[in-house]
């Protein structure tokens, strides 16, 4: 059995492999797994790259530069339409024909400084990084803000391990890879910190989706990969939960033991499961989901019926 250890898995493609996140998709729906790590079809959403990116600028901030690139503000000395570089093209005596790149070629004939905005930005792209607009930079830093100004979390988030790359081999065979947001050592207690972008921020919306999500596996499986590579002891973990528009509002939330202990209960489940169904090829949907159903209201629903009536 492969021993856990910091860093790429050695020789991956001779293991079973399963990561949280993978075996979220896998606990959700077999052919979702398929889908998103086997035939990798499932592309990524425009929020999961703002999550990326909010990882990265609060846990990573120099990796965060080498990824993306901050576009300047629009300002009025940059912000030319066509219309007005073509108004200063014949007030030069220039052609008014072309792109607005062209036109502003013909403008430094005459003013060696100019330039437009898009220039500007070119200038920037030269480089293999991602564009990041003004006012998502400002979103970033407002959430960056928030957390770090917490008078525990903030401490914590600059003391802790952040975006931590390891590997752990479950019980049942299946090396599980992760990357650890943040955690450490506070006062002899192990403490797993966790970023979730959900608009389910608020403590009564996290609980009610916190099984469907499968949050809680993540963090048993996050705390049992840092108790065995570290030796000691990490049982305790905070989400921090930031809503995805503004004012991004951000909430820290300490998951219980108890939901804790059934996380470790499904990851054994579902891990067992995955290296079966790995070992067979098997991606069909469950049994259970290929029977017809019967649905009803839910009980918080029925309470509301009663009230009415």
């Amino acid at each position: 059995m492969l021993s856990a250890s910091w860093g790429e898995i050695p020789n991956r493609e001779n293991h079973i492999v399963c990561s949280p996140s993978a075996l979220l998709s896998f606990r959700k729906d077999p052919e979702i797994y398929k889908l998103r790590y086997i035939d990798k079809k499932d592309e990524p959403t425009p929020s999961m790259e703002f999550g990326s990116m909010v990882h990265k600028y609060v846990l990573e901030p120099d990796s965060f530069l080498t990824e993306y690139f901050i576009l300047p503000e629009k300002t009025p000395d940059l912000d030319h339409d066509s219309e007005s570089l073509k108004a200063m093209c014949k007030e030069l005596g220039e052609k008014v024909t072309g792109t607005k790149r062209e036109l502003a070629s013909r403008i430094r004939n005459h003013n060696p400084d100019f330039q437009i905005y898009e220039e500007v930005v070119d200038g920037l792209s030269s480089v293999d990084k991602k564009p990041v607009p003004p006012d998502v930079a400002k979103k970033l830093e407002e959430i960056k803000s928030k957390i770090m100004s917490h008078d525990k979390v903030g401490p914590w988030i600059a003391l802790a391990d952040k975006e931590k790359k390891g590997y752990w081999t479950h019980s049942s065979g299946v090396v599980m890879p992760f990357v650890a947001d943040a955690f450490l050592m506070h006062k002899g207690v192990g403490v797993c910190i966790d970023l979730k972008i959900t608009t389910h921020f608020e403590p009564n919306k996290f609980m009610r989706n916190l099984f469907d999500s499968g949050y809680h596996i993540q963090a048993a499986a996050y705390c049992q990969a840092i108790t065995e590579l570290t030796g000691q002891t990490f049982e305790n973990f905070l989400f921090i939960t930031i809503e995805p528009a503004a004012p991004h509002r951000i909430r820290f939330l300490q998951l219980d033991s108890a939901a804790l202990d059934a996380g470790k209960l499904e990851l054994n489940k579902y891990m067992i499961e995955f290296k079966e169904r790995f070992l067979n090829q098997d991606w069909s949907p469950r049994d259970q989901d290929k029977q017809i159903q019967s649905v009803s209201l839910a009980s918080w629903d029925w309470e509301k019926i009663s009230e009415v009536e």
